[in-house]
């Protein structure tokens, strides 16, 4: 889709989309109504004559129409004129009533010539195209005729920005250009100038060139410190740049000085259901009278978005997180405690299963052992904290642990709550907000709510490729991790999360987070598989910054891909996982003198790669691939003191979380497995649940 204004008073515009040409006309700030329509198919772009308000130009992939305007109600196709294949923009220019070219950008075939010098006779000049660029698919274009330049962006391999002198209109010859980084991630979709300052809508970043003796010359870009950006259009208005975004946003960039520009804040497209409304042409204008900026946006699938401001957009500024709130400890000072087992055979699946109840301080919680399967003759004793079992076959000693879920009801919610072809990565829940999760997903960071009735619902969002997400201790705090940065979230307010401030560094694809809080200090670990850990100082939310700078990590492990991370605050240790099979291990580092220097202590090699750890008072537990390992770290050593399970499904664990002596565990099968670890020295299995075309990777 596309947009532009038609005449002087900008109150008409045209609208390019896949069903044809619309023209509409403002009533007011926001509001439009149709004056006519053109039928038609896969209208990429609109553009209005430069020598006459009464006529349009408008492109599909392979033709451009001219098209009559007098009067708007009544549109004229005037005459159809085949071009390239792949076709994207339109850019004109008006000498004199004999001298008018409107060039087209026709991906690989490259940019043609339309005279139009009359309308109803327009002609391709020399029946093809008049240049070529030679890296990339022409897409992009911006002419300043006074200066006698013309700027094309390719996309695609070796995407790059070419200048042209047009002081020959029909004979463009190239002057200079610039190769952008060679991959997906820098498409120039799109170009716009201002004076001799050109602006790239470079797919993750705006690039900003000097144009100056037609010359180019990169000077800034932008941004770091905003959301993720996946840029398609860009347009120019009073020292803001306003960008098009493929994620459903209109995004605002402080370009007063072009060498220094700033992310100012976005503004969400409205979304159709569980429908992306993609982003893709944008224009600005400043009509009406009154001093109102309009930034028109086109969404792929979701229509027409006007947004109208007296002002640029204003820098966000973020919410005073509110204390936490106090901690209601019970008193158990004047109660007795109470256990009792109750003995009976209760035969569930491979297990015998007894119930226990203990109550503590008047409220009742359920609690259990478990034998082996077939002890008929087994018998229980209450021994001090624990229940003794014994039986012919087989003795054991089990402590009382938390009620098995004999029914594991869990509710799988991602057909609805994100959108299509998203991947969920990872997930947890604040601590001191309970009925708030927080999701990862290759799209976005979701903050999610339970309901009353249990069920989950979206309420707030932050755009962006998501790896990894953890809630702080921190009031209202939480850290999402995008591949190489690391953004400080406020979630006081669910339904509007406030990105606080990012940091970057010179690692990619990390996808593991884990939090070090002190009383003056607070810090973030991020593993990074081929690059080791990064620390990441986040004690002023709004400035996080990397320890050691950008292109030093805090640590790299010697052998093997780094993977999950853990801390024992107390103790000062940071533990971590590798992966990559015979070099698979656990490490135990001291981070106690300097957070951005630890010290390795020792380390325990395993016989699968190791993914995810969770340390619980001086017990570590591992997902290491096929088992899950349980280690004692007491006396800063990594002594192995048991493992599970020999027996239940194969097991591929990858994310880990524990509550209660129970270990859920997510499968990289599909699978949600629960094991009981209330005696760490004898884990067992209990059960799993599987879920249809999934792949575990995070649990909270």
């Amino acid at each position: 889709m596309d947009v532009a204004v038609l005449g002087s008073d900008g109150n008409d515009i045209a609208v390019a989309t896949s069903g044809g040409v619309t023209i509409l006309r403002a009533e007011d700030a926001t509001g439009f109504k149709t004056v006519s329509h053109i039928a038609g198919t896969d209208y990429q772009c609109v553009l209005g004559s430069a020598g006459n308000k009464d006529v349009l130009f408008a492109l599909t992939r392979t033709q451009m129409m001219v098209i009559s305007l007098a009067p708007p109600s009544n549109p004229e196709l005037l005459k159809t004129i085949n071009v390239g294949t792949q076709c994207w923009q339109l850019s004109q220019i008006r000498r004199s009533a004999k001298e008018h070219v409107v060039y087209v950008t026709c991906g690989s075939s490259g940019v043609y010539g339309v005279d139009v010098s009359d309308v109803r006779n327009p002609f391709v000049i020399g029946g093809r195209p008049i240049v070529v660029p030679i890296d990339g698919d022409s897409k992009g274009i911006v002419i300043d005729d006074d200066r006698k330049i013309m700027i094309v962006s390719t996309i695609y391999d070796d995407s790059s920005i070419y200048l042209y002198d047009v002081s020959n209109s029909s004979n463009p010859v190239q002057k200079d250009s610039d190769k952008m980084e060679g991959d997906w991630e820098h498409y120039a979709h799109d170009v716009t100038l201002h004076g001799t300052t050109l602006y790239v809508a470079a797919s993750d970043r705006m690039v900003i060139y000097e144009t100056k003796n037609m010359q180019l010359q990169q000077i800034g870009w932008c941004c770091g410190d905003g959301p993720d950006l996946e840029l398609y259009g860009v347009a120019y208005f009073d020292g803001v740049v306003y960008g098009s975004d493929f994620y459903e946003m209109m995004v605002a960039i402080n370009v007063t000085d072009p060498v220094a520009p700033s992310y100012m804040g976005h503004r969400m497209l409205p979304r159709q259901g569980y429908t992306y409304s993609y982003g893709r042409g944008i224009m600005v204008t400043a009509t009406l009278g009154n001093g109102i900026v309009r930034v028109f946006q086109c969404g792929e699938t979701g229509g027409l978005f006007v947004f109208s401001d007296t002002a640029p957009l204003p820098t966000p500024t973020p919410p005073t997180p509110l204390p936490p709130p106090p901690a209601v400890q019970p008193d158990c000072s004047k109660l007795s405690v109470k256990q009792t087992c109750l003995v009976g055979d209760i035969v569930m699946s491979e297990h015998m299963v007894e119930a226990c109840k203990t109550e503590v301080c008047g409220q009742m919680t359920n609690s259990w052992v478990a034998g082996i399967d077939g002890a008929k003759d087994a018998a229980f004793s209450k021994a001090g904290d624990a229940c003794t079992f014994t039986t012919s076959s087989s003795p054991g000693r089990y402590v009382c642990g938390p009620a098995p879920p004999y029914t594991l009801y869990i509710e799988q919610y991602d057909k609805d709550a994100f959108p299509d072809y998203s991947y969920v990565r990872d997930v947890d829940m604040p601590p001191q907000i309970r009925s708030t999760i927080l999701v990862a997903g290759s799209y976005e960071l979701t903050v999610m709510q339970l309901q009353d009735n249990n069920r989950i619902k979206p309420v707030g969002r932050i755009p962006g490729n998501y790896n990894g997400v953890l809630a702080s201790s921190q009031y209202g705090t939480a850290f999402g991790l995008r591949s190489n940065y690391l953004d400080v979230i406020d979630i006081t307010n669910p339904e509007a999360p406030e990105k606080l401030g990012s940091v970057s560094w010179s690692a990619y694809g990390c996808s593991y987070l884990a939090e070090h809080r002190l009383t003056t200090k607070h810090y973030v670990y991020v593993s990074c598989p081929d690059d080791g850990v990064w620390g990441i100082d986040v004690t002023d939310g709004a400035k996080p910054i990397s320890i050691n700078g950008y292109s030093v990590g805090a640590v790299k492990p010697a052998t093997g891909k780094t993977e999950g991370l853990a801390v024992d605050w107390g103790r000062h240790l940071l533990f971590v996982a590798t992966s990559g099979g015979e070099d698979s291990g656990v490490h135990m580092y001291n981070i106690s003198s300097h957070p951005g220097g630890p010290v390795e202590i020792t380390n325990y090699e395993t016989d699968d790669s190791a993914y995810e750890i969770v340390i619980m008072g001086t017990t570590l537990y591992v997902s290491a691939d096929t088992k899950l390992a349980i280690y004692d770290t007491t006396n800063y050593v990594l002594q192995q003191v048991g493992v599970c399970c020999g027996y239940g499904p194969d097991m591929h664990l990858r994310g880990l979380s524990t509550f209660g002596g129970l270990m859920y565990a997510a499968d990289d099968s599909g699978s949600l497995l629960v094991m009981n670890v209330s005696n760490p020295a004898l884990p067992f299995y209990i059960g799993h649940r599987s879920f249809s075309s999934s792949t575990g990777s995070g649990t909270w």
